[in-house]
C-alpha cells in the first residue's frame, strides 16, 4: 500500500507508463524504499533491459544504490579505522539511513564492536597511564598494537603517547633501582 501511494505521487494518473508497467513501477519504488543492494541491482538491470533507465524512478533507484554502495564501502573500511569520532559519525549516518536491521546488520554490528573496543582501549590507556603497573601498561599498549592504534602511519592517540612515556619512565626507574641494588 505504501509503495502504491509513493507511485501515485511520483507518476501522474494519466501517464501511459503506469498502465503498461505497473509491476516495474511497484518494484522500483519498493526497492528504492528498501536498503537492499541486490534488490536494487536486479530491478535496475530489468529497467535497463526494458530501456526505461531514464525514468525518474530509475534515477532515484540508481541514486539509492550508489548511496548504499558508498555506505557499504565506508562500513568495511571502518573495521580498520582508529578514530572513535569518525566511526561514531559513520554509525550516526547508519541510524539516519535506517540500515541497522537490513542487509547491513552484521557489518554494522562489527563496526559497533570496533567502536566499543576502541572506546574501552581509550579508558584502559587513561587508567594505565596513571598506574605504576608495568604489566598493565605493557598489556594495554599491546592491545593498542592489535587494534592498529599504535605504530607508524596511524593517527597517533595522545593516550598511547602518554602510556608509552609512562612505561619508559617506569622502566628507567626499575633499571636504576636494579643498578643501585647491584652496586651494594
Amino acid at each position: 500500500m505504501l509503495a502504491r501511494a509513493g507511485l501515485q505521487q511520483l507518476v501522474p494518473e494519466k501517464s501511459g507508463r503506469w498502465s503498461h508497467n505497473k509491476g516495474l513501477f511497484t518494484e522500483l519504488v519498493q526497492a528504492t524504499q528498501g536498503c537492499s543492494i541486490p534488490d536494487l541491482l536486479v530491478i535496475l538491470t530489468r529497467a535497463k533491459a526494458l530501456q526505461v533507465e531514464h525514468w525518474p524512478e530509475c534515477v532515484k533507484a540508481a541514486e539509492k544504490l550508489k548511496l548504499l554502495q558508498t555506505m557499504l564501502g565506508d562500513l568495511q573500511s571502518a573495521l580498520s579505522w582508529t578514530s572513535i569520532e569518525d566511526i561514531d559519525l559513520l554509525l550516526q549516518r547508519v541510524v539516519a539511513l535506517d540500515l541497522r536491521g537490513h542487509d547491513f546488520s552484521l557489518l554494522v554490528s562489527a563496526v559497533e564492536q570496533r567502536l566499543h573496543r576502541l572506546q574501552s582501549l581509550r579508558r584502559e590507556l587513561r587508567t594505565a597511564a596513571r598506574s605504576s603497573d608495568i604489566i598493565l601498561l605493557a598489556g594495554t599498549l599491546q592491545t593498542s598494537d592489535e587494534l592498529g592504534v599504535r605504530g607508524s602511519g596511524v593517527s597517533h592517540w595522545k593516550e598511547v603517547e602518554v602510556a608509552e612515556v609512562r612505561l619508559k619512565v617506569l622502566h628507567a626507574l626499575l633499571a636504576k633501582m636494579f643498578m643501585t641494588q647491584l652496586a651494594y
